[in-house]
């Protein structure tokens, strides 16, 4: 119980620091960052990048983030690239930052389990498999998201093209010239494919 308390602890003062980094009363700005409103070619840059700071710590977390959600998808039997996936859906993000959500989300579902499982007393078993399972399911259950709508996608596009290529062969057909019936469909369309084509 007491090793649980301290984890939290230690985790609760690390995203303190982190918080208290932002505030201009807290964390004193560097030399350069004061002198530079008065530099005459000085680049307009508020962004404050500390030793403890949210940006600084997102600069440490991105790859390692990235590099372990790399490894446990292809531990897990997951081969198709992750940023060919997040594109072909259109995602709004890209490759790092959905890793560091899911790391994140297996960070938060660690940290709750554990304290679960010491507050409940669980058998050691049951809460070694319940520490380490839970983390893996979140991890598993946002990629498995991506996955499916992906596969989604895909099965859409493959039942559209026989529709498209047929209104494609009406609009050349009519006088059209193979650009501008691309632009008509791409304007038009609804699904997966006249997103596509607008891309």
């Amino acid at each position: 119980m007491s090793r649980v308390v301290v984890i939290l602890a230690i985790a609760f003062f690390a995203g303190l620091v982190l918080v208290l980094s932002e505030l201009n009363w807290f964390s004193r700005r560097s030399l350069i960052e004061r002198i530079r409103p008065y530099a005459p070619l000085a680049v307009a840059n508020n962004s404050r990048t500390g030793i403890l700071s949210v940006a600084s710590f997102r600069e440490v977390v991105a790859p390692l983030s990235r590099a372990i959600g790399e490894r446990l998808a292809r531990m897990f039997g997951v081969n198709e690239e992750l940023g060919l996936r997040l594109e072909r859906i259109h995602a709004a993000i890209d490759v790092t930052e959905h890793r560091v959500r899911q790391v994140g989300w297996m960070a938060i579902t660690f940290i709750a389990v554990t304290g679960v499982t010491a507050a409940l007393q669980l058998p050691t078993s049951v809460g070694i498999l319940l520490i380490f399972g839970a983390p893996m399911l979140a991890f598993l259950v946002i990629e498995q998201r991506v996955s499916a709508a992906s596969t989604r996608w895909q099965r859409e596009i493959f039942e559209q093209l026989p529709i498209l290529a047929e209104q494609l062969g009406l609009l050349l057909g009519a006088g059209f010239s193979l650009g501008s019936a691309l632009n008509r469909l791409a304007k038009r369309g609804t699904g997966a494919c006249g997103m596509d084509l607008r891309r």
